[in-house]
């Protein structure tokens, strides 16, 4: 069972997770906020490593997140978006390695997201665009 120290440390790697997904839900990925929100991951990350595993493993569990199966982020804001998306794409566990990029965390977060409609539908052929 992790510490004290290193619950913190992993609460705050969740929270900064559930943090950057929201962000990508309100803003585009270009956009400051995101890409903010994704260098916290990267640095909540970083402050884990120093003394967790590398890999960190973070699996889904009924109520919020485990890890090494002690149950984590059942609490934390957002987290229970964060799993809801992951079990929409049938994700049941995530590795997170120390050498993860922002461009690899932003892609990630970002494919699993929700899809916005952008007014126009993909049938194969030329799409018709429904708002301007």
């Amino acid at each position: 069972m992790p510490d004290t120290a290193a619950m913190r440390s992993l609460e705050a790697v969740l929270r900064s997770l559930a943090t950057a997904a929201r962000s990508l839900r309100l803003y585009p990925a270009t956009s400051p906020i995101p890409l903010e929100s994704v260098q916290a991951v990267r640095t909540s990350l970083a402050e884990y490593f120093v003394t967790g595993a590398d890999p960190l493993g973070i699996s889904l569990a009924r109520e919020g997140f485990s890890v090494d199966g002690v149950a984590i982020g059942a609490q934390i804001p957002g987290a229970r978006d964060l799993s809801d998306e992951l079990r929409a794409h049938g994700i049941a566990e995530i590795e997170v390695s120390s050498e993860v990029s922002g461009e690899e965390l932003l892609t990630f977060l970002t494919a699993i997201g929700p899809r916005i409609f952008d007014g126009s539908f993909d049938d194969g052929e030329e799409g018709e665009q429904l708002f301007a």
